[in-house]
């Protein structure tokens, strides 16, 4: 004959139940622990991230207190620097125009007839200009020469016009011409 293995049990099945959860009891204490783990783990990243964002957000506030306290002397600054490009602008038209006027003068000079005549003075107002200068004579016709040649010359200049004889006087003692042209400035 041969062994037969019936096994018959009587006890309930709740009584299986409490067993089957008493032998896993530690398997669901630890299912319930990686749970809550699980569950904080996020609000500790917020955690982290918020204390992250407020040192961040104090360094900004701190960046922007000194911005504050330097504002007025950068706006200070800016307006300096403005006003060093405005009278930049303007010293280098007035360093063109005494250029122009540099340029013109050695032009008037290159229009003089003899090296007899000298120029003394220029004086340029608004759309006109005055030269004075004087004559060394030779003999008083040569010198109404070269005086009448040089008004001449002046006239033939591309930016002068009208030139004319406003003061003509012999100074006996020198012997010399003292002359005074008045010209007009073309625009």
């Amino acid at each position: 004959m041969s062994e037969t293995f019936v096994n018959i049990n009587l006890l309930p099945p709740e009584f299986f139940r409490i067993r089957e959860l008493r032998e896993n009891r530690p398997y669901l204490y630890l299912s319930l622990l990686m749970a809550v783990l699980l569950t904080l783990t996020p609000f500790l990243f917020l955690k982290q991230e918020n204390v992250l964002c407020r040192n961040v957000l104090e360094e900004v506030n701190f960046s922007l207190q000194e911005y504050e306290k330097y504002k007025p002397h950068i706006k200070k600054t800016i307006s300096e620097i403005d006003d060093l490009k405005k009278k930049k602008k303007a010293l280098t038209m007035v360093m063109g125009k005494r250029s122009i006027w540099l340029a013109r003068i050695l032009e008037i000079g290159k229009t003089l007839p003899s090296r007899y005549i000298y120029l003394t003075n220029f004086s340029p107002t608004t759309g006109s200009l005055e030269i004075r200068g004087e004559i060394s004579l030779t003999t008083i016709k040569a010198g109404f020469e070269d005086l009448r040649s040089f008004a001449l010359r002046l006239n033939s200049l591309d930016y002068l016009e009208g030139a004319s004889v406003t003061q003509c006087d012999r100074d006996k003692g020198k012997k010399k011409l003292v002359f005074t042209i008045g010209l007009k400035i073309k625009e």
